[in-house]
């Protein structure tokens, strides 16, 4: 009876040597076959000419970018062309176990004919993470800008020597008010109120989660708005884009993104666009419902500059 105990003690102990690192084979070998490289970035106009990301930088729709990449030879390998979201933003997928650190990002078309001049035209990929075959790059953020710094920036009148126009046309549209110069952070409710809607830059408060991040991001949310969003409506989506967690993720995301358009704000656009990104491509309730947190935090955490608009 005591040789049997041993044996089936022996067996068991030799069958856990053997089959978890199998399993643990198999597992990866599954993943490295499904795996994929998500790509993210983001263009936007150097309006004032700061030459880097800022509070008076606008985000670049439609903007042409091409990602090459290269082998050991310095030979072309392929190429990935991508295009930008209302946000600015792009996200590309690459199927398949591939490595993309040789990888690199490049401007190749403005939108835009008031802000065509290239700025930092190129810029690596930067492997974020990599786990079970999936990989995640993002890219600094890259710029256009225009000939002169615009009439509204701080710098206009030192940087911009011609006369100014004696007949002004006035613009066609209204403009939001210019960007807090001290840091602000508002609510999800208090970006909702009627009376703040003339803050909202860059982003409509009718505009779907899907046209605002582009369908490889939001596709899973449904026809739902930025405002759906903000009122923590329960949306049509499917799951676990409808779960709390993530409509949690989509309501601080949109307001933090309000917030860093219009102040010193502790996240850049980018910098939230990337991390909303990177937390859809993972796939996790808990990581969504843990970047919702974050962002919450952030976005409770100081003093809140809107006014009633006039």
């Amino acid at each position: 009876m005591k040789a049997n105990k041993m044996d089936a003690k022996m067996g068991k102990n030799l069958f856990q040597r053997l089959t978890l690192p199998a399993l643990v084979a198999m597992l990866l070998n599954a993943t490295a076959i499904r795996g994929d490289a998500t790509v993210v970035g983001s263009v936007f106009c150097d309006q004032c000419l700061m030459g880097k990301p800022s509070i008076w930088g606008s985000p670049m729709h439609d903007a042409n970018v091409m990602v090459d990449c290269k082998n050991s030879n310095n030979a072309m390998q392929s190429s990935h062309q991508a295009s930008t979201s209302v946000l600015g933003t792009f996200v590309f997928k690459v199927s398949g176990n591939v490595d993309l650190s040789s990888c690199s990002a490049r401007l190749t078309g403005s939108s835009s004919s008031s802000c065509s001049l290239f700025g930092n035209a190129e810029q690596s990929l930067n492997l974020d993470w990599k786990m079970f075959g999936e990989a995640f790059y993002s890219v600094e953020p890259m710029f256009f800008k225009p000939e002169k710094p615009m009439s509204f920036c701080p710098n206009s009148s030192s940087s911009s020597p011609s006369p100014p126009d004696v007949n002004p046309k006035p613009p066609s549209i209204s403009l939001p008010p210019a960007p807090f110069e001290d840091a602000s952070s508002c609510t999800h409710d208090q970006w909702a109120k009627p009376e703040h809607l003339c803050y909202w830059k860059f982003l409509s408060p009718n505009e779907t989660a899907r046209e605002a991040f582009g369908p490889a991001l939001a596709q899973g949310y449904g026809n739902a708005t930025l405002m759906d969003a903000l009122n923590g409506k329960r949306i049509d989506a499917e799951w676990p884009y409808r779960s709390r967690a993530y409509r949690g993720l989509l309501r601080e995301t949109v307001t933090a993104l309000l917030n860093s358009y219009s102040s010193k704000f502790k996240y850049s656009p980018f910098t939230v666009v990337a991390q909303f990104t990177d937390v859809i491509s993972s796939n996790s309730s808990r990581a969504a419902a843990k970047l919702a947190h974050e962002f919450q935090t952030a976005n409770s955490g100081g003093k809140c500059l809107l006014q009633t608009c006039k």
